[in-house]
């Protein structure tokens, strides 16, 4: 979590770390400090996880394994030759179902399948 996050969800954490009594005022310097380490975590967090993951498999294999570990799916389509797209409601749920797959996790270009949207009646 941000640290900035973790700081104004604890307004009585003190600067050493110890709870108050009193909602603690932090410096320029804490705040600056305390902002920089949020700003690198977020960049860390954007370039590490998305969404969106290949898989090879089929998508009844890939919802199964989705439900096994409380993933929910956005959407989910298969991939030309073989492999399923699946894009979960969150990054967490997607990098979960990543390391239960492992080695099977398609990594690269991939063939996507032409996609219409239709109206349903």
């Amino acid at each position: 979590m941000c640290p900035q996050r973790i700081f104004r969800f604890h307004p009585f954490l003190a600067r050493d770390g110890t709870v108050t009594s009193k909602p603690a005022s932090p410096s320029g310097q804490m705040m600056a400090a305390l902002r920089r380490a949020c700003q690198a975590s977020c960049r860390r967090r954007k370039a590490d996880v998305s969404r969106a993951i290949n898989i090879d498999a089929t998508a009844d294999q890939v919802m199964a394994m989705s439900a096994k570990h409380n993933a929910a799916i956005s959407a989910i389509e298969p991939l030309l030759p073989q492999g399923t797209r699946v894009v979960f409601q969150n990054a967490d749920d997607a990098a979960v179902v990543a390391r239960a797959f492992g080695s099977r996790v398609l990594t690269g270009t991939v063939t996507r399948e032409p996609w219409r949207q239709r109206r349903i009646n």
